[in-house]
């Protein structure tokens, strides 16, 4: 789904009709959890999966324009991709938590802070990253320019490294990896 990997969408079984989302997903309680805001139908009408943005980003995202007039995520400059089993046994991992690093972007934040390929994420700020949506949603959340310190896995040991977040940029994302919307 088009911007999957800055937003974490809620798969829902509401009937949504194209060009008629927006409205509030509530839970049994009454409480609004939701925006309903798309669908993938085969059929051009309401049957299909539905989509919903969390609360917590729509809530976010209005403060920013709010605020600032603009929506700003941010980056690393990086592409990055699932550990799986197989993987956290070759690097030495004590479990499958985390995103690989694949490629580093010249001239990104992250090659300037010197992540490198095959570095694995563990945590941002002490929040622990159990896969590459993980990493990108935490990342997103990041304002742009701040310091962030990542729990790195390299080489058979864990490392902090610190990364100056950029901004992103969607012009500047690999549309063809979801995953690339990290850079």
């Amino acid at each position: 789904m088009p911007g999957e990997s800055y937003i974490p969408f809620i798969q829902t079984d509401v009937p949504i009709n194209p060009g008629n989302s927006g409205g509030p997903l509530f839970d049994l309680d009454g409480r609004v959890i939701a925006i309903n805001s798309m669908i993938y139908s085969k059929t051009g009408g309401y049957q299909g999966l539905a989509f919903a943005i969390p609360i917590d980003i729509a809530l976010d995202v209005t403060q920013q324009l709010l605020r600032t007039g603009k929506v700003t995520r941010g980056r690393l400059g990086v592409a990055v991709q699932e550990v799986n089993q197989a993987l956290a046994r070759s690097f030495g991992l004590p479990d499958a938590d985390g995103a690989v690093i694949t490629q580093v972007e010249p001239g990104g934040p992250g090659v300037a802070a010197g992540l490198q390929p095959g570095d694995v994420v563990r945590a941002i700020d002490g929040n622990a990253v159990a896969d590459s949506a993980d990493l990108l949603g935490i990342v997103a959340g990041i304002r742009p320019g701040r310091t962030a310190d990542l729990l790195v896995w390299r080489a058979g040991r864990a490392m902090h490294v610190a990364v100056t977040v950029g901004a992103f940029d969607s012009g500047s994302a690999s549309s063809g990896n979801p995953h690339a919307l990290a850079r």
